[in-house]
This record gives structure tokens, sequence and C-alpha cells, in this order.
């Protein structure tokens, strides 16, 4: 049985609650933000048991405000870990409705203060920052692979950030991993940091379009031409304002720009006496790269922008499909067998005992 958790007591083993939510995850691509995925549940105020005020209220002498609250489904697995932020009460239709946001939100008026001591890695920086401020809610596999796969890579930056530049946790995270090329949303109430690279493992998930007990809809394939990224121009420290752009260092993306124009990456606030000081040439080159590589497909013979597909899956894909998960997918109509995507987009409905998925090609 699903349990929601609060202030220690299972609210849907008692019979408070009216009806969950469906769960709605999201991620950006490209220039990441964090996106703040809240959830409202909607309950019975029997006995005014959620009248803040009210001596018989769960809430009555107890600190509720950022209070953690835990979903669990059917199997016991995580559907959100968050904190409570506010109780409203409709007393006429003896109806109470608790909105809850991620665990980043209760640090949403601490305005973070780091420098750097020495070179290090985004994901390095990111870690630090949330230990320092005893932020425990990330998931540590996926930040450790970051901080190997940027040390391989030799890209490293300093970090200089004030309270005077009234940055919270939230924000900080978001300009570490603009900066750093990396995935960097929240999922379950965790913060995720994934730096991205080619896709070279394998993913063992596989869905076949032909299977109608899989798919509930066939899939809605677009291409991400906005989101394609073709040139780049960052700074760094020591750079004496001569800026690396593709044509000057690597040029992989000139047969993209020879085809669709030019499309700059975003700039990025970088150099001498900024808040974030890329090390040298070797690291604004590679997180420029990586913006080029991950937007385009056969980037070096025939670039075309990378797909986008939305279709709906049977409610028993739960147990396998989540944000960010990898699968393969066959679609006869397109011609493709084992063709890898990401999940960018995930709505799931218990009520119609449906998943609704956006995900994006993934290159490799």
């Amino acid at each position: 049985m699903a349990s929601l958790t609060l202030l220690g007591l299972d609210l849907i083993a008692r019979g408070y609650v009216n009806n969950l939510p469906d769960v709605v995850e999201r991620k950006t691509f490209n220039r990441d933000s964090i996106i703040s995925n809240n959830f409202e549940f909607e309950c019975n105020n029997i006995s005014d048991i959620f009248s803040t005020n009210n001596p018989k209220s769960i809430f009555s002498s107890a600190d509720w405000l950022y209070s953690n609250v835990i979903l669990t489904d059917d199997d016991n697995n995580t559907i959100w870990d968050g904190v409570l932020i506010d109780v409203k009460c409709n007393h006429r239709t003896k109806k109470a409705y608790l909105s809850t946001r991620d665990n980043l939100y209760a640090f949403k008026d601490v305005y973070i203060e780091y420098e750097s001591s020495t070179w290090e890695t985004g994901a390095e920086a990111a870690k630090n920052i949330m230990d320092s401020y005893n932020f425990s809610y990330y998931d540590d596999p996926t930040l450790s692979a970051s901080i190997d796969t940027l040390i391989d890579n030799s890209a490293y930056m300093m970090l200089n950030i004030n309270k005077s530049d009234n940055m919270d946790l939230f924000n900080v995270l978001d300009t570490i991993g603009i900066h750093s090329c990396a995935d960097v949303y929240s999922s379950k109430g965790n913060v995720f940091f994934k730096v991205w690279t080619n896709f070279t493992a394998s993913t063992s998930l596989s869905i076949n379009i032909d299977n109608t007990n899989r798919l509930r809809s066939n899939p809605i394939v677009t291409y991400l031409q906005r989101e394609m990224i073709n040139d780049y121009s960052i700074d760094y420290d020591g750079s004496s304002d001569i800026l690396v752009t593709d044509s000057t260092a690597g040029n992989i993306g000139a047969l993209s720009r020879a085809k669709y124009g030019t499309k700059a990456l975003e700039p990025m606030n970088t150099g001498t006496d900024k808040q974030i000081i890329f090390q040298d040439s070797t690291t604004a080159r590679w997180i420029g790269e990586q913006y080029i590589k991950r937007s385009n497909y056969n980037l070096l013979t025939n670039p075309r922008p990378i797909l986008k597909i939305q279709f709906d899956l049977d409610i028993k894909f739960k147990k396998w499909i989540e944000l960010g998960t990898l699968f393969k997918l066959d679609l006869v109509d397109e011609n493709w067998t084992d063709k890898i995507f990401e999940v960018f987009e995930f709505r799931r409905s218990e009520s119609r005992n449906n998943i609704n998925i956006v995900a994006y090609e993934v290159i490799t």
C-alpha cells in the first residue's frame, strides 16, 4: 500500500488523503537549470486535523514548516521526498491542501559564500558546497562519476561566490552545471549532477512499438533544431581577452554551421575576476565542444539535430522508467532498431494507469 509520511504519521493509512497527484518530473537540455518538482496533496480535514492553530491538529506545537514529506508506492519505492512549505485549509469543503517542494527549497533563504582554494572540477565544487551547507539530498554516484569525467578531461575551474551576490543553493548549482555541461536536476527530492559525455555503455531496457501491451500510443517524433549548438566563445583565466571559439580550436561544428547557420552557445560569464574562472583554454574548449557534440547527430559527416519523442506507456513500467532512464526503442516506421533515448520529462498517473514520456535521442 502506498504511504504518505508527515511528522511520523502515514496520512494514507489514517484515511486523510483524498487523492494523489500525478508524479511530474522534468529536466532541461543544454543550458541546464534545476526545475523544482512540486506536489500538492489534497486531504480531508477530518476533525480539523490539518488546521494549524487548532490544538487537535497534527501541527499543534510542531515545527512543521519545511518538515519532511515522503511518498512511497505499493512496492515501497520512494516517489517523492521533499519538504512541506504551506497548508491551505478550506473550511467550507473541509479540505486541506499540503504544498510541498524539493528539499532544496528549505535552503532558498540561505545565501552561499564559497571560494575555491585551488583549481577544481565543477562537480567537486558542487559537492563541497552542498556538504559545507549540510545539504545531503544529492545522488552521490552521478556526482562522483562527473568528478572523474571532468578530471579525465582536465576541465578545471575556480569559484568566487560572495553572500552579497544573493545566490542561494539552487542558483549556485544551476550556475556550476551550466559551466560544466552538466544535467543538474531534481528527482524524488534529490539533486542529480551529471556531466554530459558520449554514451559508451549499454542499457538493458528495450521497448518495442509493436507490443501493444507496452506502448499505449505511437511516438510523436520531432527534431530539436532549437536546441542545436554549433559554436561557442568562452573566456578563461589569463586569456588576455582572446576567447576560445570553435573555429579557433577544434572546429568540430564547421559542417553544422555551414548547413544550419551559426547557432552559438549563450555567452558564459567566465574569465579573470569573474564568479567562475576556467583554468585554461583546454577547459574552455572541452566545455564548448561538449555542448556541440550533445546536440548534433552525425556531427562530422552529415549533422542533424537530435530527436525528441513523446508517447504513453502502461503504468506497469513504473518499476523501470523514471527521469533520466535510458532505453532502447524499435520503430519500424522510422527504421529504428535499438535506438537509445533518455527520459527528459516524466508524468505518471496512477488513476489513469498511464505514464507519459518525453525522451531525447542519446548520442553514442
